[in-house]
């Protein structure tokens, strides 16, 4: 499997499936000045020849979209956008940077747009600026803060707005950090609205599996999860969620074969797993994961390692875990856990 990229996120994901919808959300006056009866298109390979190498800070997404203007002053203007999960000093010269090589490729007008997704509420970058003997350049660009929009996004059962789901998911993930009790109530809430929202089967699904992607819980807290995605299910077969239960289900029947052969053979198929998938593993989980002796911890970090979304989301399961220090497992049980039988409805 390739490498996944930092920006390759279910963010960019659902700002490609859903750019209108993105744009009145966190820029309703700009989005009011797009002609949206006319065709959009994201120029992704152009931009990609066109950025910097080695910028700092997670990225979930860097965008450039063609759109015509409402105006019909221009036939088409560009939208770069950027949006950003971890403070980056360099984020405003980086703005800049990029606007002026869009420009030079293009020779169009261009709005330079940033949504900061990360938990400090203080930092606001805008603008970018420097000087030199009466010289002078300024750079100001829109910008709007993830944890501004809080207050759209608590009634999210009368939600028409794909991303109204996907900042209540991004903030309640940043609220619970350490609070897994907490995150769930927050998960199974988004999982409820997804249910009553009116939005098509595809949008109901690109939603669950963002929530799935971001809100991560430790198998105990995801299997209380399940269950009440069990109970929602009755009339609709939607949830992402039971694709990766299956997923883990044939994954977990090929590490059953390898249990005699212990721990070592674990931890070596989780080590491949995350060199496949991500890439260089950091030091700190792979000493976490050499500290591991208990076969069934080793089997569902297998397992997680093969279907998690991000490998901020395998350290978070990772840390989550009551790690014994020379602890052999007895047999595991079935990772998959059992729907409970319902009551009968009353006539």
């Amino acid at each position: 499997m390739a490498k996944r990229a930092d920006y390759d996120s279910p963010w960019k994901d659902l700002v490609e499936k859903y750019f209108q919808q993105f744009m009145e959300f966190f820029f309703p006056e700009i989005a009011s000045r797009i002609d949206w009866q006319k065709k959009y298109e994201f120029l992704d390979k152009e931009f990609q020849k066109i950025a910097v190498q080695g910028a700092t800070g997670r990225r979930y997404a860097d965008k450039l979209v063609k759109v015509n203007e409402l105006s019909g002053q221009e036939a088409w203007v560009l939208v770069h956008l950027e949006i950003q999960g971890q403070e980056d000093s360099d984020l405003a010269r980086r703005m800049l940077v990029y606007h002026y090589r869009i420009f030079d490729r293009y020779q169009k007008r261009i709005a330079s747009l940033a949504l900061l997704a990360d938990k400090n509420i203080r930092w606001r970058p805008q603008e970018y600026c420097h000087e030199l003997w009466g010289c002078e350049l300024s750079f100001r660009f829109p910008m709007v803060k993830l944890l501004d929009v809080a207050n759209k996004v608590e009634n999210l059962e009368n939600s028409q707005n794909p991303f109204a789901i996907a900042a209540f998911a991004h903030l309640k993930t940043m609220e619970t950090i350490g609070n897994d009790a907490k995150r769930l109530e927050f998960k199974t809430y988004a999982a409820r609205a997804l249910y009553k929202a009116k939005f098509d089967r595809q949008t109901i699904l690109e939603l669950f599996r963002f929530l799935d992607w971001i809100m991560t819980l430790p198998a105990d807290y995801e299997s209380a999860y399940t269950e009440t995605l069990n109970e929602l299910e009755e009339n609709m077969r939607y949830v992402t969620t039971f694709e990766r239960r299956g997923i883990a289900k044939g994954i977990e029947k090929g590490i059953e074969k390898g249990l005699e052969e212990g721990a070592a053979s674990h931890k070596a198929s989780l080590s491949t797993i995350l060199q496949l998938r991500f890439g260089r593993i950091p030091a700190g989980i792979n000493s976490a994961i050499e500290n591991i002796n208990e076969l069934e911890t080793l089997k569902n970090l297998v397992i997680n390692a093969a279907v998690t979304e991000s490998l901020e989301g395998f350290q978070e399961y990772l840390d989550s875990i009551d790690r014994p220090a020379n602890k052999v497992s007895e047999p595991v049980a079935d990772y998959t856990p059992t729907r409970k039988p319902r009551a009968k409805k009353r006539p």
